[in-house]
């Protein structure tokens, strides 16, 4: 609970907040499956029986740090994201549940991209390799309004696409 209370109590931003669109013309190129959405579900219920046998092989002291621990990296996502805003457009068309649900509950901003380094020396705190990530690579702020697209690596350039929506979400 505690981890879920740290990652929905930053979703909210003002309403001309600019966000970099980490969607990008390679992530497009990935199949779109809509039926996987049910393992985003489904992935929290199989925390509780995982929790429950690392509890019952562990310490009380060692399950509370571990526990810490898995907080603690929710509070630094939390944080990195409400300094580093991102947003990605939602695929509407399908008729997966599952995914509906999803998008009807969860607003597209805190996604991730396909990946982030870093250098020896540089700064290591997780919003300072994101944003320099992220501007080493061209990639645009837009508002949520704006955020139906994806952005082209080669062109560095926004493009548009009709099946590509603005999510709403509630939280």
């Amino acid at each position: 609970m505690e981890y879920w209370l740290h990652y929905f109590s930053n979703r909210r931003f003002p309403k001309n907040q600019e966000f970099y669109v980490v969607y990008t013309n390679m992530d497009h190129s990935i199949p779109f499956q809509p039926d996987s959405a049910l393992d985003y579900w489904l992935i929290n219920l199989k925390f509780i029986p995982t929790s429950i046998e690392l509890g019952d092989a562990t310490s009380g002291e060692s399950f509370n740090d571990i526990r810490h621990a898995y907080v603690d990296i929710a509070k630094e996502g939390g944080a990195a994201f409400r300094q580093v805003p991102t947003i990605m457009p939602h695929f509407t068309e399908h008729s997966g549940h599952a995914l509906h649900m999803a998008q009807t509950l969860l607003k597209p901003i805190k996604a991730l991209p396909p990946c982030i380094q870093t250098t020896e020396g540089e700064e290591s705190k997780l919003p300072k390799i994101m944003e320099r990530y992220f501007q080493e690579i061209g990639l645009p702020r837009a508002k949520r309004e704006q955020s139906n697209c994806l952005y082209d690596l080669k062109q560095k350039v926004l493009v548009y696409s009709p099946e590509l929506k603005v999510g709403k979400g509630l939280l």
